[in-house]
């Protein structure tokens, strides 16, 4: 019964769907990314009306939002220009 169990674990797999390499492009243009809002200068403190979500996934992904929010860039920020993660300096 054991040895049947086994099997049957490695059957079902981890759950997890690899991405084939011809789909990574078209998810990336489905998927949304955090972009400028408006042109920030170096030093702003980023709040909600500062950032946006919008189409492509370039910047960094939208569950990040809590991590942005409230931190100081770091560098200055073009309007629609994708954010990332490490975009967030210090704490204000």
């Amino acid at each position: 019964m054991t040895t049947a169990i086994r099997a049957l674990e490695s059957a079902l797999g981890t759950g997890a769907l690899p991405t084939s390499v011809p789909a990574t492009p078209a998810a990336r243009r489905a998927r949304r990314g955090i972009y400028a809002a408006r042109s920030l200068p170096a030093g702003t403190v980023l709040d909600a009306t500062d950032v946006k979500v919008v189409r492509p996934a370039l910047g960094a992904v939208p569950a990040a939002l809590p991590q942005l929010i409230g931190k100081r860039l770091a560098r200055h920020v073009a309007i629609d220009e994708p954010l990332g993660i490490d975009d967030g300096g210090e704490v204000r």
